[in-house]
């Protein structure tokens, strides 16, 4: 309710401006060609599509975000894994009456969008070291190439996440030879653990899932590879 009522009642920022005009002349028009400098193209897709079937007013530009918004308060049910029940209610209602958060759920910028992809990343390499499954290479890999097609940010988010695990792996690598039998299980079993198929399926659904999105659904076939090239020759000019 907080995120949806009288959506579209604020004058556009510049960057919702934008945002909406883009994915406006992407309906009307058929055109798009990825620019890191408005970040990736995914929202543009389906702020288009809301704009086709809903139609192109200013709260419709700002839906994507304020789903999104939704989604994230939703999304944090499922760290009650490692947060337990009060813990992620807490987190639950902090996101919902979060001034920032709010404010940004209802801004049609890729800000939220890609909040949520961010929190999907964490809970589902969480749950893979916690409880491997086959399952979680292909969805983990669709999730984040989804993360790469929204914002050039997921360079440094799967720098972080990859450094922190690396170390964990490292740790647990001199601790096997210091032959220490706890060393034995840990991140680098459970990555390894749903086996070398599942990891090949992953990979799979990450170029897959990113050539599809960067090329426009393989209209573009060179925007596949020049999207990663040009965002980190770029870099994200609204983060320096």
């Amino acid at each position: 309710m907080l995120r949806l009522i009288d959506l579209g009642a604020r004058p556009m920022h510049h960057d919702e401006s934008l945002d909406a005009f883009f994915s406006w002349r992407l309906l009307d028009q058929g055109a798009y060609s990825y620019d890191p400098v408005y970040h990736g193209p995914l929202r543009f897709y389906l702020t288009a599509a809301l704009f086709k079937v809903l139609g192109t007013t200013e709260a419709v530009a700002r839906t994507l975000a304020a789903l999104s918004g939704v989604a994230l308060v939703a999304l944090a049910g499922a760290t009650r894994r490692w947060l337990g029940n009060v813990g992620s209610l807490a987190a639950a209602t902090m996101l919902a009456f979060s001034p920032s958060m709010l404010y940004f759920s209802r801004f049609g910028r890729e800000d939220l969008p890609f909040a949520v992809l961010e929190l999907a990343i964490l809970v589902l390499v969480l749950s893979w070291l916690s409880d491997p499954e086959s399952w979680h290479p292909p969805v983990l890999g669709a999730v984040l190439a989804a993360a790469f097609a929204t914002k050039e940010t997921s360079f440094i988010v799967v720098a972080v996440f990859g450094l922190y695990l690396g170390f964990l792996v490292v740790l647990e690598l001199v601790d096997r030879r210091r032959g220490r039998k706890e060393a034995d299980g840990g991140v680098l079993a459970a990555f390894l653990a749903p086996g070398p198929r599942a990891l090949l399926w992953g990979l799979g659904t990450f170029v897959f899932t990113f050539s599809l999105l960067f090329s426009v659904g393989f209209t573009d076939i060179g925007g596949s590879g020049t999207g990663p090239w040009r965002a980190c020759a770029t870099g994200s000019p609204s983060n320096r």
